[in-house]
């Protein structure tokens, strides 16, 4: 689809196999020219080349499980990226209860957007990087999980505020966490195993529980800072 002037809904449906030819090009969901809002409920979007891509949105974009059937959002198997999302600096994306699994590049990639509010979402076993974001005003991360990617589980770029609460980055090929450019990251809960890894780095503020050194000693940041009786150890 592209050009709709007003608000574009999809609930309960399923794109798959849109690339059978597999030359690259097919895509499950694709959405561009977008003057108001775009909600996705209980969308399912495999074996494409791309699962979600929508590009040029007015509104704000919301994925999420649908609210009367329960039905997840599932994107996976994609031989490329499962959800991507560009030039759209006005649109706050929320993406909640939602799985970008099994993607051959990113899981989630998200460029020039608002605010990026992210809760319940798994992004694991894709090729490059679970949750790749490049130009955001903010990113809130709630309890998503981002396992087991070929190079990073989240890689982040030019967010002036990013926030981790009960986030966990385990067993990638590289690093838990990639930063660049990044003002300010405040982890109130989190589960690492690589290092975080990152340049131009303002503020780290570890809020509450234990910290491990070794996980935060690569990136190049301005301060730590201890809140709330967090502990920094190793």
């Amino acid at each position: 689809v592209d050009g709709i002037s007003g608000t574009l809904t999809i609930v309960n449906s399923e794109f798959s196999g849109n690339d059978s030819d597999l030359d690259g090009t097919g895509t499950g969901v694709s959405a561009a020219n977008v003057t108001g809002e775009v909600l996705l409920q209980g969308v399912t979007s495999s074996g494409s080349a791309n699962g979600i891509v929508l590009d040029t949105i007015g509104g704000d974009i919301t994925i999420e499980s649908d609210p009367v059937s329960t039905q997840e959002t599932v994107v996976e198997a994609n031989s490329g990226t499962g959800l991507s999302i560009s030039n759209s600096s006005s649109s706050t994306v929320t993406v909640s209860g939602a799985s970008f699994n099994g993607n051959g590049i990113n899981g989630i990639h998200l460029t020039n957007v608002a605010d990026v509010l992210l809760t319940d979402v798994t992004a694991n076993l894709n090729g490059n990087h679970g949750l790749l974001i490049d130009g955001a005003t903010s990113l809130l991360e709630t309890n998503g999980i981002y396992r087991s990617n070929g190079v990073d589980g989240l890689n982040l770029s030019n967010i002036p505020v990013v926030t981790f609460n009960g986030t966990e980055g385990t067993l990638s090929g590289e690093n838990s966490v990639t930063f660049f450019n990044i003002n300010t990251v405040n982890v109130i809960g989190a589960i690492w195993d690589n290092p975080l890894d990152g340049d131009l780095v303002g503020t780290i503020n570890l809020t509450a529980g234990t910290h491990r050194m070794e996980h935060y000693e690569q990136i190049l940041a301005n301060d730590i800072i201890l809140k709330d009786g967090a502990l920094l150890i190793g």
